[in-house]
């Protein structure tokens, strides 16, 4: 695949991935660091597969159940390539309820905690989570699960952020994360239109992460959210400015692990 952006011509799986994806992005860190994320549609799922393959290796037969387990059936599917060339992330799109997540993650060996799955999508008042995520970094395999919530407008903020606050509450270990989300969530979920606000997680009873991404938001506003987080933005508006950068596709805001985590997305074409 040929890339305009010189942000990632060194990480050699660029030249492995289909060519002319349907969507790319840069997923730029709070350190200023760059991952690139794709997207196919789902008839072009067999590309994918194959690049995910090529990428694996050794371990391409955990990919080939984790498949086997969801159906290659999906509505689109993505990609992830981490900055540091160790890790890989794929995305199916579709519709899974509690069992297909469990039996997903059960077929590579990774627990998915079927009831914490189905009180997430009670409390946000939805049938089934829209994606579905295997990452593969050495020997470690993470599981994600992501839920579009719809968010209306103002008179849907105040319930989401509660909704979201709930659940970052239930993290682990216990943490200041809860206090965190309420500094930001009425500014981060604020919007003039209808959107669908991504939660993402890591189904299994310890709940060590959670995501939440918002749609289209100004760079500004990911330095903001930053800097009331206290953490500093200077890296991650230093890469966004340097490639114009000042539209954001999405902005991200992850809890987990010592402090919270601001990363933004900006389509390359």
């Amino acid at each position: 695949m040929k890339l305009a952006s010189p942000l990632f011509r060194d990480d050699p799986r660029v030249e492995w991935l289909p060519d002319d994806p349907d969507a790319v992005e840069a997923h730029v860190r709070i350190d200023g660091t760059c991952d690139l994320v794709v997207g196919y549609h789902g008839g072009r799922f067999g590309e994918l597969d194959a690049f995910v393959r090529r990428c694996a290796g050794d371990r391409a037969e955990i990919w080939a159940r984790f498949t086997d387990a969801t159906g290659a059936n999906v509505l689109d599917a993505g990609a992830q390539l981490a900055a540091d060339h160790a890790r890989l992330q794929v995305y199916l799109r579709g519709h899974y309820g509690p069992d297909a997540v469990a039996r997903a993650f059960a077929a590579v060996g990774c627990e998915a905690h079927r009831q914490l799955v189905a009180n997430a999508l009670a409390l946000f008042q939805l049938q089934s989570a829209e994606m579905i995520g295997l990452e593969l970094e050495g020997d470690r395999i993470g599981a994600a699960i992501y839920l579009a919530v719809p968010n209306r407008g103002p008179a849907d903020v105040a319930a989401i952020a509660d909704a979201i606050g709930f659940v970052v509450a239930a993290l682990r270990p216990a943490s200041d994360a809860a206090a965190q989300w309420r500094l930001v969530a009425a500014e981060l979920l604020a919007t003039a239109s209808e959107e669908f606000i991504y939660v993402s997680f890591e189904p299994t009873s310890e709940l060590r992460w959670i995501k939440i991404d918002v749609g289209p938001r100004p760079l500004a506003l990911g330095g903001v959210i930053a800097q009331r987080l206290g953490l500093d933005p200077s890296a991650l508006l230093a890469t966004g400015a340097a490639h114009d950068m000042r539209l954001l596709t999405h902005l991200g805001l992850r809890f987990g692990g010592a402090s919270p985590a601001v990363s933004i997305y900006h389509a390359l074409r």
